[in-house]
């Protein structure tokens, strides 16, 4: 390890160097490379896009430098669009420090929205997930309005498997949003 790289990143990329410059700039030579053999076939593929978000994350976190490859790779080979859109949408969450988003001047909840686009990334959001999302909302005394909001924003933009949107649905009317005031004779 004369060139002063840790021994496990050498002993992934077979002696050559964990790193590949192109144009100047720092790139995962592993990620690429699989990258280059997933593209072989004239596209990277959904599963393939999995793959590739699965191993840049070896260490359970994204490296600026693992975000630049998979960023490079996208505009520089063909993904199909569920491919694209997957590792968009994991490339973009959690990049945000604010607890909210903002949407046409509609405050949302940015980590149940993330969470909610994550799960529609391999095309739809299920049964399963959508009570994951209520869960996630009901985090505190309950569902806020601002949580209602969201997942009603996440209904109206992403899609649902029909039993889903309809179990959402049902939650939704039923969850009255808390607030942290009392009213009390129509005094907060």
């Amino acid at each position: 390890a004369a060139s002063g790289e840790p021994e496990v990143k050498k002993a992934k990329t077979d002696g050559d160097s964990y790193y590949k410059v192109i144009d100047g700039v720092k790139y995962d030579r592993g990620l690429l490379d699989m990258v280059e053999r997933f593209a072989a076939d004239g596209q990277v593929g959904y599963p393939e896009a999995k793959k590739l978000w699965a191993d840049a994350q070896d260490g359970n976190k994204l490296t600026d430098i693992e975000r630049a490859t998979l960023k490079y790779a996208m505009e520089t080979y063909k993904f199909t669009d569920k491919a694209a859109n997957f590792l968009k949408v994991y490339l973009e969450a959690g990049t945000h420090s604010s607890y909210y988003k903002l949407i046409d001047g509609k405050k949302y909840d940015r980590e149940l929205l993330e969470a909610a686009e994550k799960y529609a990334a391999d095309g739809q959001i299920s049964k399963a997930e959508a009570k994951a999302l209520l869960e996630d909302a009901a985090d505190g005394k309950g569902i806020t309005g601002t949580e209602k909001d969201t997942l009603e924003y996440a209904l109206e933009k992403l899609k649902f498997t029909p039993k889903a949107k309809e179990y959402m649905e049902g939650q939704l009317k039923s969850a009255e949003p808390k607030s942290y005031y009392k009213i009390i004779d129509g005094v907060k």
